[in-house]
């Protein structure tokens, strides 16, 4: 190139070369930084100018890259949305679901009553021993109450000489079950106690309301 030529222009001839010429690779641009000293003022100037179009095409792809990235984050962000909102969804319909099925659990276990403090025996009759004890320590005629059905609750334990497993009573009518819990002061002070047979959740919740 020659020297002649002002500066301006000569920047103007580089970049004319650098539109018409194919593009480079890699190893075009391996040069030392000997050669670099050592080679002719155009040869600098053209090294620089095709490290800045390498620069300069790197940038835009990194550009590229950037704005798919961010349309792909954008995507991501509108389905976790999504997600979200049917999770939330679900999740309300599946705490209707158990309310309901708590509040059914609990009706059907109103008429059931859990008696405590009464010592195993082996071929008991659990109708007799609630029977003896509402008129023992309630003063109360078992003739005028209908007792459906009466267990101990749970599995016994052959390791244990003696047991105390709760029984539980389900009563016919629900005016017994008032009635027997209205009196349940009488036991104070006894071994003996009885509460109302609630599902594991309403028990837990009344117990941490305590």
């Amino acid at each position: 190139m020659n020297f002649s030529v002002p500066t301006q222009n000569r920047f103007e001839i580089l970049q004319g070369r650098e539109e018409s010429s194919s593009k480079l690779t890699m190893d075009n641009m391996n040069i030392s930084r000997q050669d670099f000293i050592h080679s002719s003022m155009d040869n600098k100037l053209t090294y620089m100018f095709d490290e800045l179009r390498v620069i300069r095409n790197e940038q835009v792809n990194c550009n590229r890259g950037l704005q798919m990235f961010e349309k792909t984050i954008s995507g991501i962000d509108k389905t976790l949305g999504q997600v979200i909102q049917v999770t939330n969804t679900q999740t309300d319909f599946m705490k209707s679901l158990a309310y309901k099925s708590i509040d059914i659990e609990a009706r059907s276990r109103r008429n059931n009553l859990i008696f405590r403090g009464f010592s195993e025996n082996r071929g008991e009759n659990c109708f007799q021993l609630i029977r003896d004890f509402l008129s023992n320590h309630l003063d109360m005629d078992p003739r005028d109450l209908y007792l459906a059905r009466a267990h101990r609750l749970g599995r016994p334990d052959t390791t244990k000489q003696f047991q105390r497993r709760p029984i539980i009573v389900l009563f016919r009518d629900y005016d017994d079950i008032e009635t027997i819990m209205g009196r349940v002061k009488m036991l104070k002070g006894t071994s003996f106690s009885i509460d109302f047979d609630f599902p594991k959740e309403i028990a837990d919740a009344r117990r941490s309301f305590k």
